[in-house]
């Protein structure tokens, strides 16, 4: 830990240094929410793929008050071009997020310029919870996959794989809005819908929707059961 008056002195002054020997071959650090959700980790992206081999992990440094924290960054294994942090974040707190030059080179020989910005979180009391309890009205054990959209049809999230006799399913970190839940009786537990098979003489995997309103506050918890037709 250092006092951050002398950390972003020592940083701005290499930052200066460096910048007068800078060419045309770099490359910018994007980061796209600076107002980030808590619980989400801090992430980064590139135009074009970091060299893994030179260049990883990145080095960053979080100013948090007077404190200075070493984090780092690695490769997304969904997307090469992004970068991500396990640093874990904290509830309602200002961050600055600090890159060095020239500490990470691309595929293509381009090292990076410095980054510095400002990242505030959110708590967890600006979100709503939804629990959920399936009641089967027949005898029959599948696993079922639940689906939930927001008002505007948008998925939230990715789809649940529960079974039909499961009690209390999260769902979690949701805003102040109005939703709409959907089940699929997933009969072969492939984890996605089939529609009619004449070759194997199967109908289409039910599909229904849950006949309430599902209105979320911040700051509340729902509870609701679903007596669910398999």
């Amino acid at each position: 830990m250092c006092q951050e008056n002398d950390f972003v002195e020592k940083i701005s002054l290499e930052q200066q240094r460096r910048n007068k020997k800078k060419d045309s071959h770099h490359f910018r650090f994007i980061c796209s929410n600076t107002s980030m959700p808590y619980y989400e980790k801090l992430s980064l992206t590139t135009s074009f793929p970091i060299n893994e081999k030179t260049s990883m992990p990145v080095p960053a440094w979080l100013i948090v008050g007077e404190d200075s924290i070493s984090i780092s960054f690695r490769q997304d294994s969904l997307d090469v071009k992004n970068l991500v942090s396990d640093y874990v974040l904290k509830e309602n707190t200002q961050y600055r997020l600090f890159i060095d030059s020239s500490v990470a080179e691309n595929y293509k020989g381009e090292k990076n310029d410095s980054l510095s910005l400002n990242i505030t979180t959110d708590s967890q009391d600006d979100y709503g919870k939804f629990f959920l309890s399936l009641v089967p009205q027949n005898e029959e054990d599948s696993q079922v996959i639940l689906s939930l959209y927001d008002s505007q049809g948008r998925q939230i999230g990715k789809d649940k794989l529960v079974r039909s006799t499961d009690k209390k399913i999260l769902f979690d970190h949701l805003t102040e809005g109005v939703y709409r839940l959907r089940a699929i009786t997933d009969q072969n537990s492939n984890g996605r819908w089939d529609g009619n098979s004449y070759i194997l003489h199967k109908q289409a995997e039910k599909v229904q929707y849950f006949d309430k309103r599902i209105s979320i506050r911040r700051g509340w918890d729902l509870e609701e059961d679903w007596h669910i037709e398999l």
